[in-house]
């Protein structure tokens, strides 16, 4: 494709060419997709239910497997 463009001998000028409307609203696309996730994640983890411990500074208890009850 470079040697069709410098066949013709007119190459456009670099600080004129940008990414133009597709690569705005392919920006545009992934910034609303990110804002989605981020709200449903939000959603998910204060869904999370775990028991309340009694003592956070008491030392967890071990099972016989070596993980961790607490």
């Amino acid at each position: 494709m470079s040697s069709i463009l410098a066949a013709q001998g007119e190459l456009p000028d670099p600080s004129t060419v940008g990414p133009g409307m597709a690569g705005f609203l392919t920006f545009l696309a992934l910034i609303v997709a990110a804002v989605f996730l981020f709200k449903s994640l939000n959603k998910q983890i204060k869904r999370v239910d775990f028991p309340e411990s009694g003592d956070p500074d008491a030392p967890a208890e071990r099972t016989p497997e070596g993980r961790t009850t607490s």
